[in-house]
């Protein structure tokens, strides 16, 4: 497997400590130095050749130990500190490195012994093997007794006015362990880094300390500045380039691969970095690799917590029960009170789009240990994932009393305060929750859109979800980022959970940036697409189909590939359609992933149109039997995976093969017809453009041929060549609004009611807080004799609150009498007549109600 390589920004960070003798090239002898540069290896060899004989002196031994323990040489650590011991038995620095580099091996009996010896000395070593004892009671579940020792560091710290750096550094860990008690510890616990790095900038550990703990609060940025302080004192720092890797990954950043692979690259046995490697690759869907490094961080260090519950939670994934019982025995043996691993399976579950176990893996965490605020959150989030509102609601104000430090749960419990102002409209299927300040005017077209696409795609595929399906729609994208993944910053449009689905509103942005209509479908075909495949669906696939799905349900719907998406194609700057599933975890560049949602659209096609639509409908199916992707494709389509990709290049050259042979003539065309029309002179534009369009018609880029044609035939009053330059215009980029306006208002001058209605309603599906929209449509289906479209138009116009609101409730009023709601129109024209007692019209029409009546 091709890992990335680091880009620009990694590797400043990586160079940023880097003395001028190691740019240059030049040697130095000085371990101090070497070290800053982060030349580890030489560093080892000035400071104990592996043939030099032992150093009488324990800080020479200390000193090469603690680099050996660094960059993960265990064993030769563990026997340079033992033999140290041999000359200097009972020295409290020896056995207290000797103590932690067991811990790391897993050898916990012996790490203990070693503690309680050190714990004999004095000063701030006695106090950290204190510390890790206490930690040791903590990881195999005595956590009342560990809580007592941790207790006592209070009392250390107040008593004490001369701690040293080591000693602060001890305080600190104590107190930050205390947190999950009273939660004011954690603020003391910073004070104690703060001071133990005041006395020694050099305290690596109190520096990781500090951006483990805003880590731990979701602060990303202080976070970044604790590690960096690391690096800039010694580069390559591995503990410190997996900090800034899981800095990254909370800011969903493509630079947590090469940041976790360079910390691997100075300690290939850092167990916390094979994990977080393991579950980078299983967010990418990449299952076997993880198991790989799983593997590799079990083998140093067999009782590996954390490995473990990884571990189990990619059997899970794989339908494996039986080996996840054995990771969760092996996890829980050691510690009974492990809330931790029912936490990371919880994660990883919800990562895969199984929110309903990651509640109840969430759940068996809050059962073992009462203390657990991760686990009330984690089963909070994903409740709210699958509908239960107040019970999220509920575990996450426990959460948040227990850990008010933690973003997460706070903007996610600020969300919901927001949304209890939130309008509900729907029906027996489809419920809405929009901002009153939507209302009714997007409500009612989502809740007509969501019964037609649940109709649609349950028909195509064979499966009704259960009903019924919630959409919430946002009118803060910050908003819309927290219901999605509790912190701000997601840059997508919309999500499905399943049986829930949130999207941003279209209110957001201005008109033609959004396609709401199209997002709610899309989002729609993952509630099928989850349903089908028992939430087993691969991103790939789910992606690539609900991009399909939207460019057949709508003209002009959905992405498709553009002049951009053939360059970056052509230069293998998009992955095979067999590792499409990465590019949207884990984007190489900032177009990838746009870029992967057509591919897969095309994927899809293909496959359709080579095998058929039951193919498609095999390899979900296939899916939700628990098969791996190159099972359900062999199955399938009867070929492998390396076969899928050729084959499928194939098909797109070929399908393609004018655009992407004439993509030079086609840019040229596009380039010379902008230029004269930007001169003015529209006759001579036009056959450069029909050149460009000719070769792509498909054309989605807004701003592109068929609009540059569309602007020269309406300069030039050419109205049948404008119709059909916006007709070709909107088959591929509908998100346009002002075109489907315009052809509205071409077509309803000639007389076509129906094709301007139908684009007034493509309008909508684009924004519908248009009022003049509203009342053109409401007119045109009076014309055409649609009494009911003419109700919703004037219903809706009514709730975009116009300026003569009783002239509004006139024409609804009288909208309902034609279309035979006596009793509604009789409500609705007296409260016009509230609003304008001496109303002649609204009179008038409400006496002919009552004779009606």
């Amino acid at each position: 497997m091709r890992r990335p390589l680091l880009d620009g920004a990694v590797f400043l960070v990586l160079l940023q400590g880097l003395g001028s003798a190691a740019l240059l090239g030049q040697t130095s002898e000085d371990p101090d130095a070497l070290l800053r540069a982060g030349d580890y290896e030489r560093a080892i060899e000035v400071l104990g050749p592996p043939d030099a004989p032992p150093s009488a002196s324990p800080e020479a031994s200390l000193r090469l130990a603690d680099v050996l323990l660094e960059v993960g040489e265990h064993e030769r650590a563990e026997s340079v500190l033992r033999g140290a011991l041999d000359g200097n038995p009972g020295h409290a620095g020896l056995t207290l490195l000797l103590g932690k580099t067991l811990v790391e091996r897993g050898h916990l009996e012996e790490a203990d012994r070693a503690f309680a010896e050190a714990e004999l000395g004095e000063g701030g070593d006695a106090l950290l093997a204190e510390l890790h004892r206490a930690e040791l009671l903590l990881r195999t579940g005595r956590r009342e007794l560990a809580l007592e020792r941790f207790d006592r560091f209070i009392d250390v710290y107040n008593r004490s006015a001369g701690l040293d750096s080591r000693g602060l550094l001890a305080v600190a860990g104590a107190v930050r362990q205390l947190g999950v008690t009273n939660p004011v510890l954690y603020r003391d616990a910073l004070r104690a880094y703060d001071e133990a790095i005041a006395q020694d900038p050099e305290n690596f550990d109190a520096h990781l300390g500090v951006g483990e703990l805003f880590l731990e609060t979701y602060n990303a940025p202080d976070a970044r500045g604790a590690f960096q302080a690391v690096l800039e004192r010694r580069a390559r720092h591995p503990r410190a380039l997996l900090g800034m890797s899981r800095v990254a990954i909370l800011e969903s950043s493509p630079e947590s691969a090469a940041l976790v692979e360079a910390a691997l690259e100075v300690n290939p046995n850092l167990v916390p970095a094979l994990v977080t490697r393991a579950r980078l690759q299983l967010a990418a869907e990449a299952d076997s690799i993880a198991r790989e490094d799983l593997n590799r961080a079990l083998a140093a260090n067999p009782i590996s917590s954390e490995a473990l519950a990884v571990l189990a939670g990619l059997r899970f994934l794989q339908g494996d029960l039986q080996g996840y019982e054995e990771a969760r025995g092996r996890a829980l043996e050691m510690n009974p009170r492990d809330s931790d691993f029912f936490i990371t399976v919880a994660e990883l579950a919800a990562q895969r789009r199984f929110y309903a176990d990651a509640v109840q893996f969430a759940e068996q965490g809050t059962a073992v240990d009462s203390l657990a605020w991760e686990a009330f959150g984690l089963k909070g989030l994903n409740q709210l994932r699958t509908g239960e509102i107040a019970e999220g609601r509920s575990s996450l104000e426990v959460a948040f009393r227990g850990d008010p430090y933690n973003i997460w749960f706070k903007n996610t419990l600020d969300l919901l305060d927001v949304m209890d102002d939130f309008e509900e409209w729907g029906s027996d299927r489809v419920r809405v929750w929009v901002d009153p300040e939507d209302g009714e005017a997007l409500a009612t077209y989502m809740v007509e859109l969501g019964e037609r696409a649940l109709d649609d795609l349950g028909a195509l595929y064979g499966y009704d979800p259960p009903v019924p399906v919630r959409v919430e729609a946002f009118r803060r994208s910050a908003d819309f980022s927290v219901r999605t993944i509790g912190l701000t910053g997601l840059g997508a449009l919309g999500v499905s959970f399943g049986p829930v689905v949130a999207l941003e509103s279209p209110a957001i942005r201005q008109p033609g940036g959004f396609h709401w209509a199209s997002t709610l479908w899309h989002e729609l075909a993952h509630t099928v697409h989850l349903g089908v495949t028992d939430h087993r669906v691969p991103r790939w696939i789910t992606e690539g189909l609900a991009v399909r799905e939207e460019r057949r349900a709508g003209t002009g719907w959905g992405a498709r590939p553009s002049l951009t998406f053939f360059s970056a194609y052509l230069d293998g700057r998009i992955r095979d359609p067999s590792e499409l599933s990465r590019s949207f975890i884990r984007p190489r560049h900032p177009q990838e992933v746009a870029f992967a949602y057509v591919l897969s659209s095309l994927v899809t096609e293909w496959i359709e149109e080579e095998w058929g639509f039951d193919a498609v409908l095999g390899i979900l199916h296939g899916y939700g039997e628990g098969r791996t992707t190159e099972a359900v494709i062999r199955r399938e389509l009867g070929i492998e995976l390396p076969e899928l990709d050729e084959r499928f290049d194939t098909w797109f050259r070929e399908t393609y093969a004018t655009p992407l042979d004439g993509r030079d003539e086609l840019e040229a065309s596009i380039r010379m017809g902008r230029e004269l029309l930007e001169e003015g002179r529209f006759d001579e534009a036009i056959p450069h453009l029909e050149r460009a369009r000719d070769l792509f018609p498909e054309n989605p880029d807004p701003r592109g041929p068929n609009h540059l044609l569309a602007q020269a035939h309406r300069e030039l009053g050419n109205e049948e060549e404008l119709l059909g330059a916006l007709e070709v215009h909107i088959e591929s980029a509908g998100s346009d609004y002002d075109a489907h306006l315009k052809l509205a208002e071409l077509r309803e001058a000639r007389g076509e009611s129906e094709r301007a209605i139908m684009a007034l309603e493509a309008a909508i599906h684009i924004t519908p807080f248009d009022l003049g929209v509203h009342r053109r449509l409401a007119a045109l289906y009076r014309e055409v004799g649609h009494s009911a479209g003419e109700v919703r138009e004037y219903r809706v116009a009514l709730a975009l609150e116009p300026t003569d609101r009783a002239g509004a409730l006139h024409r609804l009023a009288d909208a309902q009498f034609r279309a035979g709601e006596l009793a509604e129109a009789r409500e609705t024209v007296l409260q016009a007549l509230e609003l304008a007692p001496l109303f002649s019209e609204a009179q008038d029409l409400l006496l002919r109600i009552l004779d009606e009546q």
